[in-house]
């Protein structure tokens, strides 16, 4: 995913590996911002802070919820702020990395948000709609996982690693962990790759 010169790009984050990555993909790192999600808790706002500093990214913070949101889908939702910031920062494109695999519905869900956006934006006096590309939609776990051995990211930096244990945070990060750890063993048997990857303790892969 090549960005052309003085074009910037505006990431959108929560910590887990698809933003990072989506991150990784990016070919202009200095011109690339991290933008976190307002739905992030704190240990995956951490995560996605670490990941920026880690890959040389700037890191915004979502605008806050400011507008008639009451019944708009949440995938909605954050495209608009993250657009809405991306105008604000100056950048010309939106990833988002969303992965939904063979989920048809999902999938709709996220085009949909795609093709609502244009008009809220516009009714809130955003001056440009910036273009919005989403490089894993239709990936699986594994193919997802395939290219994050590709790209040599670093999996510790997501919001389950055990870094981030100390803070509070939604969700179940040994459950979030084990789904990547084993989609990585799937992909690893699917592809031939020769990696070892790591298993963490009580992992259930072992029998995966």
């Amino acid at each position: 995913m090549r960005s052309d010169a003085g074009e910037r790009t505006l990431v959108m984050s929560d910590g887990d590996l698809t933003g990072l990555v989506a991150r990784a993909m990016v070919s202009r790192p200095g011109e690339t911002v991290v933008w976190l999600l307002p739905r992030s808790g704190t240990r995956r706002r951490a995560a996605a802070k670490a990941q920026g500093a880690a890959l040389g990214f700037e890191t915004v913070e979502a605008d806050a919820r400011q507008g008639a949101f009451a019944g708009m889908p949440e995938e909605l939702i954050d495209l608009f702020l993250a657009c809405r910031s991306a105008d604000r920062h100056g950048c010309d494109r939106v990833v988002l990395p969303a992965c939904r695999g063979m989920d048809a519905d999902g999938i709709y869900a996220v085009d949909s948000a795609i093709a609502d956006v244009g008009r809220f934006l516009a009714e809130a006096g955003v001056r440009r709609e910036p273009e919005i590309v989403t490089p894993l939609l239709d990936l699986t776990t594994e193919q997802v996982a395939d290219l994050a051995l590709d790209l040599g990211v670093a999996m510790e930096l997501c919001w389950w690693d055990g870094r981030f244990a100390g803070l509070c945070d939604e969700g179940d990060p040994d459950a979030e962990r084990w789904v990547w750890e084993g989609a990585m063993h799937r992909a690893c048997r699917a592809f031939g790759r020769r990696e070892r990857v790591f298993e963490s303790p009580g992992s259930p892969i072992a029998t995966d």
